[in-house]
């Protein structure tokens, strides 16, 4: 162990610092508001553990559960008492109810001291938004390699290919539809179909009465030669 010994210039303070290579406690560890226990640390009104994998729990504003065992005619405890885990465990330790903090938050009494603080959903919100960003600022070569490995881009990109390629299948016929119709008939007689102006029957009773005009002439006019 080596001590080493420091002096403030302003107000001729001393401060020890010693150097250990190892420390082995038995009980618990504080260090200005914070205690190592355990079964976890304690900061603040915070619980942090690793029981059940990592957890967080925060203090309720109530008197611990442990404490309220103490409490006979002649000694009560009140909320206002402490108002940390730490302040807690100094007023109990110096009053000689306890030695060690789990003495006042056992494990037993977790859920009754102690609220889970869920970062679950946090962390989820955190990673989509980062599947995202990564989505948009990819490289090329890594947009080509998602793609070939298929996933959510793969599936929406062909998506939108195929409802794209059937629409210009749907215009290329409709387009097809009107060339045929024109090739195979009168230019003006077709457009004035498709627009509504006439029905097709009406133009076969008009090429048909145009017919019988043009014979009739035909015939007037051999009369009048004769």
């Amino acid at each position: 162990m080596n001590n080493i010994n420091f002096f403030a210039s302003n107000k001729m303070a001393s401060l020890t610092i010693q150097k250990f290579q190892g420390i082995l406690v038995q009980s618990d560890l504080e260090c200005e508001g914070s205690i190592a226990s355990k079964h976890g640390v304690f900061l603040g009104n915070l619980f942090i553990t690793d029981r059940h994998g990592f957890k967080v729990y925060r203090r309720k504003n109530t008197v611990p559960l442990s404490v309220q065992g103490f409490q006979d005619a002649d000694t009560s405890f009140n909320v206002g008492d402490a108002d940390t885990c730490v302040a807690w465990y100094n007023k109990m330790l110096i009053e000689g109810f306890v030695q060690r903090i789990d003495e006042i938050f056992p494990v037993q009494h977790l859920y009754e001291d102690f609220t889970e603080i869920d970062y679950s959903k946090e962390v989820q919100s955190l990673k989509t938004r980062l599947d995202q960003l990564d989505l948009v600022n990819m490289l090329d070569a890594e947009f080509v390699a998602a793609l070939q490995s298929g996933g959510a881009a793969y599936t929406e990109i062909a998506s939108q290919v195929s409802a794209e390629t059937s629409a210009r299948q749907q215009e290329d016929t409709g387009i097809k539809s009107r060339l045929d119709l024109i090739e195979a008939g009168d230019w003006v007689t077709t457009v004035r179909i498709q627009n509504g102006q006439v029905t097709a029957a009406k133009c076969a009773a008009d090429v048909a009465s145009q017919a019988e005009l043009e014979t009739e002439k035909l015939r007037l006019t051999a009369i009048e030669a004769d």
